[in-house]
Parts: structure tokens; C-alpha cells; sequence
């Protein structure tokens, strides 16, 4: 049984969208978008390192945030707290240290991943477990990014790239949880969000063609 989630990165921030009120427990906006952007800078370091992505993992936990007053436009704080429940879960789940190259480039990845079955990712782990998702459906997004990408850098292949990234739908291999139906190979979901998130943010940031 596969389960299908959707949307690019919850472990990056930076496709991160919280709803704002005058209504309710509400986190200070300017305060919430200072941390988010140096943990974006902080979550590429952690690429291959457990250590790093531990101690980050309770830096983030013990984060607080300012609350905004009677009427005054904030981010609801139930999301905020949740969205950053996802970002130490991913970081202590991401347990497989040796594989985890950092790579924007599709055949390096491919050179840096070889697709694993369940049992081989739980036995190659460092603590935690390891997701992962469907190789078929891995490997289709990688066809389609790169058909995308290799187009040049122009506005359209940009808002292409932002496109996909916002309607990327990955398969899991079996259940995250318990294991449970997990047949055929995958690759680490840890590692293809970050690919994902890192090399669509390069390909968005080059100059464009003409300019």
C-alpha cells in the first residue's frame, strides 16, 4: 500500500506558507520570517551531518516567538507550531548520514543514491527511521524536472520550475510509520525534498538568458 503526500518540502521552510488573523493566539510576522530565514541557511548545513541536524532539532523546539496584541495581524500560532513539528521530525529522520550527498544536479544525485529497499535503509540508519519514497515515482519527477530545466534560464522555464515544485506529488513506499507495505525500492525522502528544494532555489536564482 502506498500513501501519497503532496507539496515539495516539509522539511524546508522555504516553501512554508502560514495563514495570518486578528483572531486568536498569534505569533509576531516579522519575528516568524527572521528565523525562518536563517533556518533555511542552517537546514543545507545539515546535509550529512546527524549531529548538526539533532542539536538544530532542539534549537527549534526550544524557539519562541513573540505575540502579537488585541487586533493586531499575526501568524496563527497553531500553525506555525505545527509546520515546525514537521521540520524536527524530518531532522531526526534523517538518519542516513552516508547518503546524503549535497547534490542539484539530477546524475548526481542518481551517482549518490542507490534506490534501497525497506529493510536496507532501516539497517544502513543512524537512529530513526528512514522514509522513503516510491523509486518509479521519484524517478518521474526527476524526468519531468529535468525536461524543465534543461530548457534554458527564461521567465517560463522559472515559473515552470516554481510550478512543479508547487504540484509535485511524491509516492511513499509503504507506511513511514511501521514499515508496513513497504514492497520494491525507494529513495530516502529526506534527501529527494532537499534535492528538490535546493536545486529548483539554483535554477530560480540564475541570471536570465539575455539579461
Amino acid at each position: 500500500m502506498s500513501t501519497v503526500t503532496t507539496g515539495s518540502l516539509p522539511a524546508l521552510t522555504s516553501g512554508l506558507r502560514f495563514p495570518t488573523s486578528r483572531r486568536g493566539a498569534r505569533y509576531c510576522i516579522d519575528n516568524v520570517d527572521r528565523f525562518l530565514d536563517t533556518l533555511d541557511e542552517e537546514l543545507v548545513l545539515t546535509e550529512g551531518d546527524v549531529e548538526r541536524s539533532l542539536a538544530l532539532a532542539e534549537r527549534i523546539e526550544a524557539q519562541s516567538f513573540p505575540r502579537v496584541g488585541l487586533m493586531r495581524e499575526g501568524y496563527q500560532a497553531a500553525v506555525v507550531d505545527e509546520a515546525l513539528e514537521a521540520v524536527v521530525r524530518e531532522l531526526r529522520a534523517d538518519p542516513l548520514s552516508d547518503h546524503n550527498a549535497l547534490v542539484i544536479c539530477v546524475d548526481d544525485f542518481l551517482a549518490a543514491h542507490q534506490p534501497l529497499t525497506w529493510a536496507d535503509a532501516q539497517a544502513g540508519a543512524v537512529g530513526g527511521t528512514v522514509r522513503l519514497y516510491e523509486r518509479s515515482s521519484v524517478e518521474k519527477a526527476f524526468a519531468d524536472f529535468r525536461a524543465i530545466a534543461t530548457a534554458g534560464d527564461t521567465h517560463e522555464t522559472h515559473r515552470k520550475l516554481r510550478q512543479f515544485r508547487k504540484k509535485l506529488t511524491l509516492a511513499r513506499l509503504g507506511d513511514w510509520e511501521s514499515g508496513a507495505g513497504a514492497d520494491g525500492e525507494g529513495y530516502p525522502a529526506f534527501a529527494v525534498d532537499r534535492f528538490f528544494a535546493l536545486s529548483i532555489s539554483d535554477h530560480c536564482s540564475a541570471p536570465l538568458s539575455g539579461e
